[in-house]
């Protein structure tokens, strides 16, 4: 047993044998050697002890012998450095080096990144089968969180609790929500709720210089635009929808491509056609995706109407900037698909089946669990169960369960519109009301939540009309909630006043909720309370 150890291992110092040998066997080498059976080859530290077959591929310094020898050593001596291995081979250590340079190019040996030996040289078998155990342990590592949990850390990880600020602020946000589609006006509140001080203008100049490119989508009656880095547009922006366009807007499209970005009346002259017929063609080309402008102006007109009283010009005032004709999509290809995972991630911490499903970047997890579980093996994400509620298998980006995991101190109530895409309730996790019933915010302009730790703790439905408790709240919680409700009238374009007209379903005047409401600037009307811009807002 001793001379096959040798045999499978090439060889072995005399402590590293008697390391390996029960006492009997350790006192059976000098017998063995003395027989011949096994050869002490001299070097500069221990003499290293080989069987008699493998001693002329040493002496020889044959190639394919050395190769054999030195591959048997690192697969039994796994994160070895390269003076290492060559110091086995006293002597011989240029066919040793010729051999370990054949066998890394072959494959079948790894220069690997171990614990404090970076470039240690390992057995390819012996390195997965390290990497296996490694997940294994890894995988069962994370203590599963409350839905909560994640919910916080993705308000703090969208800056939803930590907002950013400026122009570098606007542009991280947008590019953590490239891809997501939702009507402009509500463009407003998501970027407000995330970047302190955001202007319209700000965004109109990442735009006009164009760092940022938007693209027009349009489901039913509702018009609604991504934004995207143009870099990465084709990949990240919907696709233009197969309808197909108007006789003069197929032409406008056609001009498009044969003469680049134009402004309205330029296109309007190439065609001979009125300024107002080829601005409606460009509206329905906006909407069917197939067109863009470098300006923000055309993501918020309504349908442009034919002129029928002549103006100064005899036509009407064209739309700023110039239009351009949006890029098929090109075929995606594996690194393009990690790519959009990694985006999803960026936006949710977790994925699994529930999180990516709600996620615009449309990869299927039949398609996503293969490249996420090679993304683990790459040591990109880890596994487990970081979430309880949530089905399994789930990902998370490196370190994120330990941020999962780690005590917080409890952030500030957030208000939060039902459509943002931070608000996971409802497609990530359920809202389960102290009562014990389920209670669904539905995803519409209008509705909110407020948050608190994570946790929706409010309701908030009908621009305000409707107010309905989530969870338990003493009269401190509901006046905190409650100041949250001067955000919907706090800026130009929103209503000018709150209107609250039920708590929990029964009419606010006949509840506490009136006092509290009144605490924070609300005034009774009626059977309502009612906040008007100029009340409340600390202007």
């Amino acid at each position: 047993e001793a001379v096959e150890l040798l045999r499978r291992l090439g060889g072995l110092t005399e402590s590293e044998l008697s390391e390996r040998c029960e006492p009997g066997a350790a006192a059976a080498v000098p017998i063995l050697r003395e027989s011949g059976r096994i050869v002490a080859i001299s070097g500069p530290g221990e003499n290293l002890l080989v069987c008699a077959e493998d001693v002329s591929l040493v002496e020889k310094e044959e190639a394919e012998g050395i190769r054999s020898l030195l591959s048997r050593y690192v697969e039994g001596h796994a994160g070895r450095t390269e003076d290492e291995v060559l110091g086995r081979f006293p002597g011989a250590e240029v066919a040793a080096a010729s051999a370990l340079e054949a066998a890394v190019a072959s494959g079948r040996i790894v220069a690997a990144d171990l614990p404090g030996r970076p470039g240690a040289f390992v057995d390819r078998d012996v390195l997965l089968g390290m990497r296996r155990l490694t997940l294994a342990v890894r995988r069962r590592e994370p203590a599963p969180v409350s839905p909560e949990r994640l919910s916080a850390a993705v308000l703090r990880r969208q800056h939803v609790t930590v907002p950013t600020a400026g122009t570098e602020g606007l542009r991280e946000v947008l590019d953590q929500l490239a891809g997501w589609v939702l009507p402009m006006p509500l463009w407003h509140e998501v970027l407000r709720a995330r970047v302190t001080g955001f202007r319209t203008s700000d965004l109109e100049t990442l735009v006009r210089s164009g760092g940022i490119v938007w693209r027009g989508v349009r489901s039913g009656g509702t018009r609604s635009v991504a934004f995207s880095r143009p870099e990465v547009a084709a990949l990240l922006l919907p696709a233009p929808m197969s309808a197909v366009p108007s006789d003069l807007a197929g032409r406008v499209l056609e001009a498009l491509r044969a003469q680049g970005a134009s402004f309205l009346t330029t296109i309007a002259t190439a065609l001979g056609e009125a300024v107002w017929k080829v601005d409606e063609a460009l509206w329905e080309l906006t909407w069917l995706g197939r067109v863009t402008n470098d300006s923000l102006v055309a993501t918020v007109r309504p349908r442009p109407k034919p002129v029928t009283t002549p103006t100064r010009t005899g036509v009407r005032p064209a739309v700023a900037g110039r239009w351009s004709v949006v890029a098929d999509p090109a075929k995606r290809s594996e690194g393009d698909v990690v790519r959009l995972l990694r985006l999803a991630l960026s936006r949710t911490q977790v994925l699994c089946r529930e999180t990516l499903e709600r996620d615009p970047v449309g990869v299927r997890w039949s398609e996503a669990y293969g490249l996420l579980s090679r993304m683990e093996w790459r040591g990109e994400v880890d596994r487990g169960v970081f979430v309880s509620g949530l089905s399994g298998p789930q990902f998370a980006a490196t370190g994120a369960g330990a941020e999962l995991a780690a005590e917080r101190g409890e952030d500030d109530p957030v208000l939060l519109g039902a459509c943002d895409p931070a608000n996971l309730c409802g497609e990530a996790f359920p809202i389960v009301r102290p009562n014990g019933d389920r209670y669904a915010v539905r995803r519409l302009p209008g509705n909110y939540v407020v948050f608190r730790a994570g946790a929706p703790i409010v309701a908030v439905e009908a621009h305000g009309a409707r107010l309905v408790p989530l969870v338990d709240l003493d009269a401190t919680g509901r006046r905190s909630a409650f100041s949250l409700l001067a955000e919907l009238v706090r800026h130009a374009g929103q209503r000018a006043a709150v209107r609250v007209e039920t708590w929990d379903g029964a009419a606010v005047s006949d509840t506490s909720a009136a006092e509290d409401l009144a605490s924070v600037g609300f005034i009774r009307e009626d059977r309502t309370m009612i906040l008007y811009r100029d009340f409340g807002m600390g202007r």
